[in-house]
């Protein structure tokens, strides 16, 4: 097989350090990993910052919603202290800073929980990062405003089944679509591929038959919390 599967890091390397954190980030690009994918949101004072949770409590030393604290705030967080000590001081960090870094190192899938469309753009496209990244959204009307201001602009949707397929299509004319292992299928893939879409399956088994059957259907991404039990499949069959 010389098929090449693009590997999307669920919140970096969570297994190795903490999601969504520089740290967790770093262990992708020494993996030469293809994408890490992060959580935006947005604080009281419209910074983009990295978490998943609307809360900073379960990932960090603080209490509330990040959306009702400021960036000077959110910066005194430890967010490595919960994991393990050794990633004692490790910080929730700025999407600016996040995409500056990646430049040149890692491609960035944006899971964006909560973002104003225009501003995020700008910041995109300001940190040079508009040809290495893609966007999902949370909320369908924030894809729609993102999709109206940007022609061009990678958007992924999720696909599970054919009618999903045609809402991605006909309201955001997402590039890539986003199917669960559960449900993928030869036919739900050979959908997605005649209409022009990439396709990225959700694996969430690490079980090495399940990703050889991922493997054998050559998608053209998978989303993983299980990158390394992935790259031992890919070894053991020979991929790409």
């Amino acid at each position: 097989m010389s098929h090449h599967v693009e590997v999307v890091v669920h919140r970096g390397l969570n297994r190795r350090a903490p999601e969504n954190t520089f740290a967790a980030a770093q262990r992708c690009v020494d993996l030469s990993l293809d994408y890490v994918e992060v959580d935006v949101r947005t604080s009281r004072d419209g910074v983009f910052h990295i978490l998943h949770d609307t809360t900073v409590d379960r990932t960090t030393d603080g209490h509330g919603a990040l959306a009702g604290l400021t960036a000077a705030e959110i910066a005194r967080l430890d967010a490595g202290s919960w994991f393990a000590p050794e990633f004692a001081g490790e910080r929730i960090p700025r999407l600016d800073e996040l995409l500056r870094w990646a430049k040149g190192r890692i491609k960035v899938y944006l899971d964006v929980k909560q973002a104003h469309p225009a501003h995020l753009l700008d910041l995109i496209y300001a940190t040079g990062m508009e040809h290495d990244c893609f966007l999902y959204c949370e909320q369908v009307d924030t894809a729609e405003t993102l999709r109206a201001l940007d022609g061009e602009i990678t958007l992924m949707a999720h696909a599970y089944a054919l009618d999903e397929l045609v809402e991605a299509q006909d309201r955001v004319r997402a590039q890539i679509v986003e199917i669960g292992d559960s449900v993928l299928t030869p036919e739900l893939m050979a959908a997605c591929r005649a209409a022009g879409r990439r396709v990225m399956v959700f694996a969430q088994s690490d079980d090495p038959v399940a990703l050889g059957r991922i493997l054998a259907l050559e998608p053209d991404l998978i989303n993983t919390d299980h990158a390394e039990a992935w790259l031992r499949v890919v070894s053991e069959h020979g991929a790409g």
